[in-house]
């Protein structure tokens, strides 16, 4: 971002401001001279921005390199939770069920919510015996 404010005013200190299409289209609809002075402000502010612009978005810290570093990781955690999903798949779909839809089946199996088998057993109603 910063490379980037350093171009937009070396841009307007060419009498450039493609960069702004508001400001270049009023100019170019104007048949007036673009003021010296506003041109002065907008390169000013540009500088100021430039500056101030790191209190905003420090330089990052170098101890904090563990928070970059997981990135790399994230590979082997997808890579982890597709063989989850297909030992999950393969151990559904034996020769004793392969005729199952096992769509909902795998949803359960790979969820990380447990349920709570007890709580649900008593919203159910029991069989009656005969």
């Amino acid at each position: 971002m910063l490379k980037k404010l350093e171009l937009w005013r070396k841009r307007a200190l060419q009498n450039n401001f493609n960069h702004f299409p508001t400001l270049y289209a009023f100019i170019e609809s104007s048949d007036e001279v673009f003021p010296q002075d506003t041109k002065d402000i907008i390169i000013e502010h540009l500088q100021i921005l430039k500056h101030s612009f790191r209190k905003y978005f420090p330089v990052p810290d170098k101890n904090k390199n563990w928070v970059v570093d997981l990135r790399p990781l994230m590979i082997f955690s997808t890579t982890y939770l597709c063989e989850k999903g297909f030992s999950a798949y393969v151990y559904t779909k034996n020769k004793y069920r392969n005729r199952l839809n096992i769509e909902s089946d795998l949803r359960i199996q790979l969820s990380n919510i447990d349920p709570k088998i007890p709580d649900l057993v008593l919203k159910k109603q029991h069989h009656p015996s005969h």
